[in-house]
C-alpha cells in the first residue's frame, strides 16, 4: 500500500511540474519590414497581460516569455499595422510588418480629437512640422507665414526677440484692437506659441470656418490654431541632437546718395523754387574730392553701422522612448540670435541687439490601467533680450540723416552731432542698453479614461493647466556730449 501511494505521489508531482513547464516558455524570433530588412524598436506585448512585453533589438531580434501556448503576441510600430500572432507550439517566430494604409499625413487634428482627412467637412489646413523646422526662424509666428492657405502673417520687423508676427485667419474679422487674433491651443490648453521650438511640434492645424470652429463657440470666431507637441513612443530611447548655424542678411536696404550728389541736387531744388543755393563751389569741390572729411563729411550710415550679416545658433537635444507602462519625450534647446549692428569703443557692455532662449519640455504618459492614461506635460523657458538704449531711433537716424549732417568723431575725440539728433556711431558706442529676462513655466496634468463598456469609442478626459511668468529688467542710459564741428567762414 505504501509503495502504491509513493508511486501515485510521484506521478502527480510529475504531472504538476510538466503542466507548469508546459504553461510558461520562451519565444524568440525576428521582425522585418516589407523589404525583409530588420526592424529595431518594434514593441511586442502578450495580449491580455500587463507589463509582459519586449522590444526588438537593432537586428530585429526579440525574446519574450509567454504564459501558455494559447498566448497571442501583438507586434506594433508607428506607421505599421499591428500584427497579432498566436504562439501555439511555436518557439521561434518570424514576423513581417506591413505599412499602415493610413499615413500620418492623412490624419487631421480637429477640435475634439483627430480623424481621417477624407472625413473632414470643415475648412482645416495643416502645416508640415518638418517644413516648419527647416525655416530656421526662431519665432513660430514667422515660420507659418505663406505656408498655410488662408493665413495672413504681418511681421513687425526683424529685431531679435521682438519679431512676433500678427496672425489673421481669412482676413481681419474686427478692427477693434486685440479682437482679431485666432484662438491658439497647445496640447489642448490656451498658450503663447511664438517661442515654441519648432523641433517640439508634432502637428499644426488651422481651423478656419464656422463648421470647423463650432466646438469652440464665440472664442473661435477668428479661427483656431491647434498645436500638438511630440510625445513618447513605446520603444527603446531614441536620442536626437541637432544644431544649426544661420546667417541673416537684409533683403533690401535703402541706397542713399553721397554728400556731393546730395549737395548738388539740394542746390538744384532750391534754385527751382527761386531760393539761394545752400552750397557754394568750394563746398561742392570738397564733397567731390573728400579732401576735408571733418568740415565736409561724407557718411555712409548704412554701410558703416550695419554688418553684412548676423549669426544665429540653435541647438536641440531630444530623447524619445518608453515602455508598456510609461512613454516619455524630453527636449532641451538653446538659441542665440545676434543683431546686425556694428559696435564701437565700449568694453563695459554690449551695445548691439541680441536674443537668447533656453528651453526644456517633458511630456509623460502613464498607462495606469488598460483603459486609463495619466499624462504630465512640463515646459519652461528663459528668454533674454538685449537692446541698444537708442531703440528704433537708431535705425531711423541712419535712414533719414543727410550724409553730410555730422561727423562720427571730431578731431579732438568728441562725438559729432547736433541737438535732438542721434549720432549712430555714438549710439553704438556709449548710449547704454535695455536688458530684460522673462521666465515662463507651464504645466498640464490630464487624465483620459476609456468608456468602451458603455459605447465603443467613448472616452472622458479631465485636464488642469497652469502657467507662471516672471520678468526682470535692467536699463542703463548714457548720453555722451555731442559737439558740432563748423566750417571756417573765410573759405569761400
Amino acid at each position: 500500500m505504501k509503495k502504491f501511494l509513493l508511486t501515485l505521489i510521484v506521478v502527480i508531482a510529475e504531472g504538476v511540474f510538466y503542466s507548469l513547464y508546459a504553461q510558461s516558455f520562451t519565444v524568440t524570433g525576428t521582425v522585418v519590414d516589407m523589404n525583409d530588412e530588420a526592424m529595431p524598436g518594434v514593441n511586442i506585448v502578450e495580449q491580455g497581460t500587463r507589463g509582459n512585453g519586449a522590444i526588438s533589438d537593432i537586428n530585429g531580434r526579440f525574446k519574450i516569455t509567454v504564459s501558455s501556448s494559447k498566448s497571442v503576441l501583438v507586434f506594433s510600430f508607428i506607421g505599421y499595422e499591428n500584427q497579432e500572432v498566436l504562439v501555439g507550439k511555436q518557439r521561434k517566430l518570424d514576423v513581417k510588418m506591413v505599412e499602415s494604409g493610413v499615413s500620418l499625413e492623412e490624419v487631421v487634428v480637429v477640435g475634439y480629437g483627430s480623424q481621417k482627412k477624407a472625413s473632414v467637412v470643415g475648412a482645416i489646413s495643416t502645416a508640415d512640422a518638418k517644413e516648419l523646422q527647416k525655416t530656421g526662424t526662431t519665432n513660430l509666428t514667422q515660420a507659418i507665414g505663406g505656408r498655410i492657405a488662408g493665413v495672413i502673417s504681418r511681421s513687425p520687423g526683424g529685431r531679435p526677440g521682438e519679431d512676433d508676427a500678427s496672425i489673421y485667419i481669412r482676413g481681419i474679422a474686427s478692427y477693434n484692437s486685440g479682437t482679431s487674433s485666432p484662438l491658439v491651443l497647445v496640447d489642448g490648453v490656451e498658450r503663447e506659441y511664438s517661442q515654441i521650438d519648432p523641433e517640439d511640434i508634432e502637428s499644426f492645424s488651422v481651423l478656419k470656418d464656422a463648421s470647423a470652429t463650432a466646438v469652440f463657440g464665440v472664442r473661435g470666431a477668428n479661427g483656431v490654431i491647434l498645436i500638438t507637441t511630440k510625445r513618447g513612443e513605446t520603444s527603446k530611447p531614441v536620442v536626437d541632437f541637432r544644431t544649426s548655424f544661420t546667417m541673416n542678411t537684409p533683403i533690401r536696404l535703402p541706397e542713399k546718395l553721397g554728400s556731393y550728389d546730395y549737395a548738388r541736387l539740394k542746390n538744384e531744388a532750391l534754385m527751382n523754387v527761386g531760393e539761394v543755393p545752400e552750397y557754394n563751389a568750394y563746398d561742392l569741390e570738397m564733397y567731390r574730392t573728400g579732401a576735408s572729411s571733418y568740415t565736409h563729411p561724407d557718411n555712409d550710415y548704412i554701410g558703416d553701422m550695419l554688418k553684412n550679416s548676423s549669426m544665429k545658433q540653435q541647438y536641440n537635444l531630444t530623447v524619445r522612448g518608453g515602455t508598456p507602462f510609461v512613454r516619455y519625450y524630453v527636449s532641451a534647446n538653446y538659441l542665440n540670435e545676434q543683431g546686425i549692428f556694428n559696435t564701437f569703443d565700449n568694453e563695459n557692455y554690449d551695445s548691439n541687439v541680441y536674443f537668447k532662449r533656453y528651453g526644456m519640455r517633458t511630456n509623460l504618459d502613464f498607462n495606469v490601467t488598460k483603459t486609463t492614461v495619466f499624462g504630465v506635460d512640463l515646459s519652461g523657458r528663459l528668454e533674454e533680450r538685449h537692446d541698444n538704449d537708442a531703440g528704433t531711433d537708431l535705425y531711423k537716424s541712419m535712414v533719414r540723416l543727410p550724409p553730410n549732417y555730422l561727423n562720427y568723431v571730431n578731431p579732438n575725440g568728441t562725438y559729432g552731432g547736433k541737438l535732438n539728433v542721434v549720432n549712430p556711431y555714438a549710439a553704438l558706442s556709449k548710449y547704454g542698453y535695455n536688458h530684460s529676462k522673462r521666465n515662463v513655466f507651464e504645466a498640464v496634468v490630464k487624465l483620459n479614461q476609456k468608456l468602451d463598456f458603455i459605447t465603443k469609442g467613448l472616452s472622458a478626459r479631465a485636464m488642469f493647466g497652469f502657467v507662471s511668468t516672471m520678468a526682470s529688467r535692467r536699463d542703463i542710459t548714457e548720453r555722451p556730449e555731442l559737439w558740432e564741428y563748423t566750417k571756417m567762414d573765410n573759405m569761400q
